[in-house]
């Protein structure tokens, strides 16, 4: 059940969840990381409010997030990291095709130095267990996000179904006929020069089956995805 909520704008909500066995939880849910509208104030609130709580666990739910915008990925991430334990981004990295030389060049992944640490210290930093509720609606960097925090360990990702697999950047060409290709000019890859989501998605590490007691919880109203988050938490926790 929700008993407070956080302020929020179209973009972004937070409330406080209470389990069956009393526990308290935190969960966010937002579907850009484009720096605007108040998203990076909101969530930054939301998490200083989550501290202040002492929430056992939180639970982001990007299964509507499907905004092409890349620019708030590293800070959202940030949010879970230490000083003493951070995100180290080596392992990833972004071939973009080069306009003038018409080749592929590589760089750190969303452009960032490869060795520059990803942390927050303050309320900013949450480190309590993490959980992402994913889905077909979470591309692009919805699937960067979650990638990072799952390979690192540092988020549990429930979810029915694999992500899209819909990542990088592509440049609309119109061609004869009204026709219109979409060419691919920024990927991510990782150590070995593969995809490490493009194609392929992120796997759930907890797949919640699509069955007929699915089926009635959401006729009832309910959110089983929602509900296993939860369970997860509280034996986590």
């Amino acid at each position: 059940q929700p008993p407070a909520r956080a302020p929020n704008n179209e973009s972004l909500s937070a409330f406080q969840l209470r389990s069956h066995t009393g526990k308290q939880y935190g969960y966010i849910a937002f579907n850009s990381f484009a720096d605007g509208g108040g998203n990076l104030e909101t969530w930054e609130r939301s998490l200083a409010a989550a501290n202040q709580s002492r929430l056992r666990g939180l639970i982001l739910d990007l299964r509507g997030n499907n905004h092409s915008a890349y620019q708030l990925v590293p800070h959202f991430a940030a949010s879970f990291f230490s000083y003493d334990r951070p995100l180290r981004l080596q392992a990833y990295a972004q071939r973009q095709v080069d306009a003038t030389t018409k080749v592929w060049r590589t760089r750190g992944s969303l452009g960032l130095p490869p060795q520059l640490p990803l942390y927050t210290q303050g309320s900013g930093h949450y480190g309590a267990p993490l959980v992402l509720l994913t889905g077909q609606e979470c591309t692009g960097p919805c699937e960067v996000f979650s990638a990072w925090l799952q390979k690192s360990g540092r988020a549990h990702i429930v979810a029915t179904e694999p992500t899209p697999g819909m990542v990088g950047l592509t440049t609309r060409v119109l061609l004869p006929g009204e026709v219109v290709l979409h060419a691919p000019t920024v990927a991510e890859i990782g150590a070995n020069g593969e995809h490490y989501v493009h194609g392929k998605g992120v796997e759930p590490d907890l797949r919640v089956p699509v069955d007929a007691g699915f089926v009635q919880r959401i006729m009832g109203g309910g959110d089983r995805v929602l509900d296993a988050a939860v369970q997860w938490l509280d034996g986590k926790t």
